[in-house]
């Protein structure tokens, strides 16, 4: 009878931890799209157990933590976990109980705790008290990197426009109308300066001889 009473209270303290486990909120999936093209960045979305029924829209930011344990080394008592704020997600569905989101912004700078993974991972908590709605003219961290990544190509291309490096162009050069008067134009017969030291005889004068 003990034995069976045993049973059935461990089975009820795993069942009523499961529940606390899989009630918090946190990112459970992540897919990661194709790429298509060599200079194309991938892009991640990340699945939040979490939608229309806790208070989420689309469109809103909100914050990703990440839970560090430690082990008990039987010197310092300590139950406390080291909580880091990692990146923000902004959400791009939402549904009853499922969201998913994209990096918004990343909070993790060179203030921070070292973690071993410095993005998102499975498991990773979402504070639902963070959700808000992102401020006039903020840009999402994919959108920003591709604007520079495109700035700078262009001006890359300015400058070496600009050092003169010849072009490999099968097109032949127009020549203006007023150029090609000049070239065709017949020149003028140059007069020989002899000719004005001659004299009325005929005869050379000894200057020109």
């Amino acid at each position: 009878m003990y034995y069976v009473l045993s049973i059935i209270v461990f089975v009820l303290c795993f069942t009523v931890g499961a529940q606390e486990v899989f009630a918090s909120t946190s990112v459970f999936y992540i897919k990661k799209s194709l790429m298509m093209k060599n200079d194309e960045n991938p892009q991640h979305d990340y699945y939040i157990n979490a939608g229309t029924e806790a208070g989420l829209k689309k469109g809103m930011v909100i914050k990703v933590h990440r839970k560090v344990p430690f082990q008990d080394t039987g010197v310092i008592k300590l139950t406390e976990q080291l909580e880091v704020p990692v990146v923000e997600l902004k959400l791009i569905h939402v549904q009853g109980k499922l969201s998913v989101g994209r990096i918004h912004k990343n909070l993790i700078d060179r203030n921070s705790p070292v973690l071993d993974y410095s993005t998102v991972m499975l498991g990773d908590s979402v504070n639902l008290g963070s959700k808000r709605w992102p401020r006039k003219g903020e840009k999402s961290v994919s959108t920003t990197k591709k604007y520079r990544t495109q700035k700078k190509v262009v001006k890359k291309n300015i400058v070496e426009k600009k050092e003169g490096q010849a072009s490999f162009s099968s097109v032949a050069p127009q020549e203006k109308p007023e150029a090609k008067e000049q070239r065709t134009a017949p020149k003028a017969p140059t007069q020989d300066q002899r000719a004005e030291s001659l004299p009325i005889g005929g005869e050379f004068s000894p200057s020109t001889l």
